[in-house]
């Protein structure tokens, strides 16, 4: 613009010249016409300069149609440079129109990717709580079983003792009170009898319950696992779609960048220039290094949740074995050693779960943590992109 407003005000001094030049011309035409009756050498002259002033008259018209002709050129020339503004403006618009259609939604599948990461955490923390009680009730039982086992020879000995007593004849010789004295021996150890059977009866009862709720503590973790073995998974395929269109929204980030370079090449602060700055400086564009991170972490919680799963579904199984009657009734040295081993094997399973659990925990609320600049960044971007 500046070079086309050089050019005219060149033109204008020119043409005031050769204007100037013109008027001096006619007024020297004027003068010879009058002194053509002085003289014949006079007129010769006059005719002499007749013949300059057409020529310069043919010389002035031949600037003025260059004149016209340069005027035409810069004119030719604007119209160049506006064409080139508009076709820089378009492409501009183009780009902002796939900025929109591949940079909107992102929020939305971040909110989905929290949703699932949240389900994962708080399942997890669920199955870790239901898991530890399941541990802490299954060592309880074990303690108590072993009482029982201990106490079970008791009544038996009393028994015997009490029938040797009753079996004994009363010695002719004794005296009444001594014959009192066994009769009283006899009665306290046969209430005795009664009192071990029954605690070791109530024992067993609380060892049962302790099983069961074992069992049911153990279920409940194995169905959190299991949900968090779910979520875990959807997250991962929801990440890996995520980062995939993340990674496109960024290259159409950079491709607006490009074609408002050469916007701005041909004209400075136009109103599509600034738009496309406004997106530019709050998408900015997004880290994909967190999003793998957010993968990486939900597929170890997927991991830790399947191995939960199997190791708690085991521990119902050896748990509800470890309850039976006919396997709890049998005092036999074998049957005992094999009501301690499901029993064992029941509450490792159950210490196994705790730990997968906490570790799932862990990683979802890390995964939470690690995405939240990347929700917030894309928040901002769609609220942008939406205002054009």
């Amino acid at each position: 613009m500046k070079k086309v407003s050089v050019i005219t005000l060149s033109l204008l001094t020119f043409l005031n010249s050769s204007l100037v030049f013109s008027a001096s011309n006619r007024s020297f035409r004027r003068n010879a016409s009058n002194n053509s009756i002085r003289s014949s050498s006079t007129s010769v002259s006059s005719v002499d300069t007749s013949i300059t002033t057409t020529d310069n008259t043919d010389t002035t018209s031949q600037t003025l149609t260059s004149v016209v002709d340069i005027v035409n050129t810069t004119s030719d020339d604007d119209d160049s440079n506006k064409a080139e503004v508009e076709s820089a403006i378009k492409a501009v618009e183009l780009k902002i129109s796939e900025v929109k259609s591949e940079c909107l939604g992102i929020k939305k599948d971040f909110d989905t990717l929290f949703g699932l990461n949240a389900v994962t955490a708080v399942s997890s923390f669920l199955g870790a709580g239901a898991s530890g009680h399941a541990l802490i009730t299954g060592v309880q039982k074990a303690k108590l079983d072993n009482e029982i086992a201990k106490e079970k020879t008791l009544p038996q000995m009393v028994d015997e003792l009490y029938q040797v007593l009753l079996l004994s004849q009363s010695n002719p010789e004794n005296s009444e009170e001594m014959e009192e004295k066994r009769q009283q021996l006899l009665a306290n150890i046969k209430q005795r009898q009664e009192k071990l059977e029954n605690e070791i009866s109530e024992k067993v009862e609380l060892s049962k319950n302790l099983g069961a709720q074992r069992s049911l503590l153990l279920a409940g973790s194995t169905a959190t696992s299991a949900v968090s073995t779910g979520t875990s998974i959807a997250s991962v395929i929801n990440a890996k779609k995520l980062a995939e269109k993340m990674s496109q929204c960024n290259q159409k980030l950079r491709e607006l960048s490009l074609v408002k370079s050469r916007l701005d090449a041909e004209q400075e602060n136009t109103t599509t220039s600034v738009k496309a700055k406004d997106i530019l400086d709050v998408c900015k564009g997004y880290s994909k290094d967190n999003i793998n991170a957010v993968s990486g972490m939900m597929t170890g919680s997927a991991v830790v949740s399947g191995i939960g799963t199997l190791a708690s579904g085991t521990g119902i199984v050896t748990s509800l074995l470890a309850n039976k009657d006919e396997i709890r009734n049998d005092d036999s040295e074998a049957g005992q050693e094999k009501e301690r081993n499901l029993n064992l094997v029941s509450n490792i399973m159950a210490g196994i779960t705790t730990g997968t659990s906490i570790t799932s925990t862990g990683l979802s609320g890390v995964s939470l943590v690690k995405a939240q600049e990347d929700s917030d960044r894309a928040e901002k971007c769609e609220e942008i992109l939406k205002q054009y």
